[in-house]
């Protein structure tokens, strides 16, 4: 009987845990548009050369939406006048490495077209810099 007691609690427990049959909570934001893909091109770069960055959305006709990149601002360009575009350029620095290598530099895109109803997409990409 003491089981079918505490069999009971743990179920009524999991039920209002999991919000069984409820509303959806409150704090639950849509996200605001999706990341499709991000494009180098090229997709390898020599140091000091320059790779063009594209990052393709869902909803890319929508001239709403900022894009916000991390990559270090002094080796970013703009293009079309503008660094919260969908496109990038990038300087690939020189590292002081004494042996010819690939070094990766991880970037990063924030999405965001302003609404503070719904989340903003981000995604991260490599870009593997040759020494020249």
């Amino acid at each position: 009987m003491k089981r079918i007691f505490w069999l009971g609690v743990i179920m009524i427990a999991l039920l209002e845990a999991c919000n069984f049959g409820g509303e959806a909570p409150d704090n639950y934001y849509p996200p605001q548009t999706r990341i499709v893909r991000i494009d180098l091109t090229p997709d390898t770069v020599a140091t000091r050369d320059t790779v063009l960055i594209h990052c393709v959305i869902e909803d890319s006709t929508d001239t709403r939406f900022k894009f916000y990149w991390s990559l270090g601002a002094k080796n970013i360009t703009p293009v079309n006048g503008t660094l919260t575009g969908a496109y990038i350029k990038f300087i690939a620095p020189d590292f002081n490495i004494s042996i010819d290598s690939i070094v990766i530099v991880t970037g990063g895109v924030a999405v965001d077209d302003g609404a503070r109803d719904s989340l903003s997409p981000s995604a991260s990409f490599d870009i593997p810099v040759i020494k020249k």
